[in-house]
């Protein structure tokens, strides 16, 4: 572990002395016939050297950011490009990416390396006039942009030797490690992430105070320990972190993490956690809901219609089962609460799925296969695509019914033997009604009995 020393706030970046600053390059920036903007390659160049002239902690700790931004856009680009190709059946693919009004750094990165990708159809208005977009290599006077792991170990190096100067460095190469960029097989690191979270909680970085609870909590990196994690949570819940706020009230809901249960302080947590809540901890406002939703003796008096109003300003926040569960209540209808409403329940639903949530996709399925007048037209096609996506998502209901679109032939030729799979791997992971549809199906198609899925070993990731 890196030795650090308790300050109150964040190190400021040192100041140089008159005779030591050096004037950084800003050509490119002066009026005139030379004036423009930068592609990413040149930018990289010239914030390199730039970056050369100087010790300051904040401009060297912005050159690795922009260097770890450039590695992630080049992971995307390939991953994108690699889609592409492998659908495509060896048409050529237009790659369609533009950066701040110039060419992608992926498009001249792989014409140099004498890769086949084309360039972005038609010109920017911002593109300097002297640029061809249809040649096959770059300009003479454009550098070649360094290979992806060159560049994250360029910032890993630079971010190494600031962990001890700057406490932004620490928790940004901590969330590196965590992430696994810097491993060659993309393992994530938290043995190595924690002590820099450590460090930069140290230095008054809330957010990492409390991953390092988290870690305690789960044993990433570290045994597990109950009382370190309180201790951690408690540290950042002072400092308002919505996060540490709402895991303390539930663990003092449900007398979790060494506490004793105590609903009312856990009540008083999760409104402090709701009131700081934002898009990155918004699950305080969707457990607070269900409080008023259900109610709490002598706690929580039940008052659904602030439930309602705590699901939407979740929904707001893009917190996925918040718009699941408004999907369903405007699907139905709440008595008191909300009068049904076929809009907003299928628009609820697309904002679920859209963010993730399988069991949305199996409802907004349900939508098209009836339709919704004004609303959404009925479509079998857009049903199976979906429900097949939410089956192979984990969503078990999904399961069963592209099992029975498979029986039924619903957008697709009818396959006992596609049914039999789906019901099967509902019934494997607990849908007991699929198993009468698989011994009809066995009754009629003798042939398919004892022809098993491997469940175990299936693709689909159950959530």
């Amino acid at each position: 572990m890196v030795a650090t020393t308790l300050v109150d706030s964040p190190i400021p970046s040192p100041s140089l002395s008159p005779s030591l600053r050096i004037p950084l390059s800003h050509s490119h920036l002066q009026p005139g016939h030379q004036a423009s903007i930068l592609t990413y390659p040149e930018t990289l160049k010239l914030y390199r050297e730039n970056a050369k002239k100087t010790e300051d902690p904040a401009i060297l700790l912005d050159f690795a950011r922009f260097l770890i931004g450039i590695s992630e856009e080049q992971k995307r680009e390939d991953s994108k490009t690699a889609s592409v190709r492998s659908s495509s059946s060896g048409r050529s693919s237009r790659r369609g990416s533009k950066i701040f009004g110039n060419e992608s750094i992926i498009s001249w990165h792989t014409r140099g390396s004498g890769s086949t990708g084309s360039n972005t159809s038609g010109s920017s208005p911002h593109s300097p006039s002297n640029s061809s977009f249809g040649s096959s290599t770059p300009p003479p006077s454009l550098p070649v942009l360094p290979k992806l792991s060159s560049l994250l170990a360029e910032a890993h190096k630079i971010m190494r030797r600031l962990v001890a100067r700057h406490p932004e460095a620490s928790f940004e190469l901590a969330e590196m490690y965590e992430a696994g960029s810097l491993h060659p097989n993309g393992k994530r690191e938290f043995a190595k992430a924690l002590p820099l979270y450590l460090q930069a909680s140290k230095h008054g970085i809330t957010e990492a105070c409390y991953r390092v609870a988290v870690y305690y909590e789960n044993g990433k990196g570290v045994t597990r320990n109950k009382e370190r994690a309180t201790s951690f949570y408690r540290k950042a819940a002072a400092s308002g972190h919505p996060g540490a706020l709402h895991r303390i009230g539930m663990a003092e809901l449900h007398g979790e993490l060494g506490l004793v249960r105590s609903p009312r302080d856990g009540f008083k947590w999760l409104n402090r956690a709701a009131a700081n809540a934002n898009p990155s901890y918004p699950t305080a406002l969707y457990d607070l809901s269900i409080l008023h939703e259900r109610g709490v003796p002598n706690v929580v008096y039940i008052d659904e219609s602030y439930a309602l109003t705590l699901l939407i300003e979740a929904s707001s926040l893009n917190h996925p089962p918040s718009q699941f569960k408004l999907g369903l209540w405007y699907e139905k209808g709440r008595e008191g609460v909300c009068a049904k409403d076929e809009r907003l329940s299928v628009e609820y639903y697309k904002a679920a799925w859209m963010n993730g949530e399988p069991e949305a996709g199996f409802r907004l399925a349900g939508w098209y296969l009836t339709g919704a007048r004004d609303v959404l037209p009925q479509s079998d096609n857009e049903a199976f695509a979906i429900m097949r996506q939410a089956a192979e998502m984990g969503c078990i209901k999904a399961m069963y019914a592209l099992g029975y679109f498979y029986e039924q032939g619903v957008s697709t030729d009818p396959s006992d033997e596609s049914a039999k799979e789906w019901y099967e791997l509902a019934l494997y992971h607990g849908d007991t009604r699929a198993e009468d549809r698989i011994r009809e199906i066995v009754g009629r198609n003798p042939e398919l009995q004892g022809k098993r899925k491997n469940n175990e070993q299936g693709s689909c990731r159950v959530s």
